[in-house]
């Protein structure tokens, strides 16, 4: 019993040596936002970048990763109007939202994946204004010649996360002043097989 025992602690360990991690390409990973009116029409997109990351794999498995979000990087992509994107992007890092220069970072820590081929279920921590809860994501995780990619969709209650403005739950607004609760991301996360570096043990 003892040698199973044994023989079974040596195989775990083995395994954990053998995971690797792969850093983040922050060129050509990326992340998309958007986000609408509760009660009538009109809605923003745009993109955010990716200040670092990596993610961990064993094998054909995805194990557990961090990526780090530069929040000052927001930019919009549908307003034409130079003035008018300006000032949007400016009231996107103000107190009203993600008040950028006191949260410059927003993180999403994975600490489990569920797989199944090329299809995974991350499960982890957002943490956004220093507000941290679990959050589950849905990914395809797709080898390269030269790393992997990890790609999916995911929205989120910004309300959890104290960005609070002019959200649904405000009734003495008027509708058309009101702002989804939910935000949505696309995200495209690039790993460098050629930065790849041995897992700490």
């Amino acid at each position: 019993m003892l040698k199973k025992l044994f023989i079974f602690c040596l195989l775990g360990i083995t395994g954990s040596l053998s995971a690797e991690v792969m850093v983040l390409d922050t060129q050509k990973s990326m992340i998309k936002w958007s986000g609408s009116k509760k009660w009538v029409g009109g809605s923003h997109n745009g993109t955010i970048g990716i200040s670092s990351g990596q993610l961990s794999v064993d094998g054909q498995q995805l194990k557990e990763g961090k990526v780090i979000v530069d929040m000052n990087s927001i930019k919009n992509l549908d307003i034409e109007d130079q003035k008018y994107r300006k000032k949007l992007v400016g009231h996107l890092q103000s107190d009203d939202f993600f008040n950028t220069q006191k949260f410059p970072t927003s993180t999403f820590l994975i600490k489990s994946v569920k797989q199944n081929g090329t299809n995974v279920e991350l499960n982890g921590h957002l943490t956004i204004r220093d507000k941290t809860h679990p959050e589950t994501m849905k990914a395809v995780l797709k080898k390269t010649k030269t790393g992997l990619v990890l790609s999916g969709k995911f929205s989120f209650d910004r309300k959890k996360y104290h960005v609070t403005y002019n959200n649904e739950s405000l009734t003495s607004l008027a509708k058309d002043k009101i702002i989804k609760n939910e935000i949505s991301l696309e995200f495209e996360l690039v790993a460098n097989g050629s930065k790849k570096i041995k897992k700490p043990t």
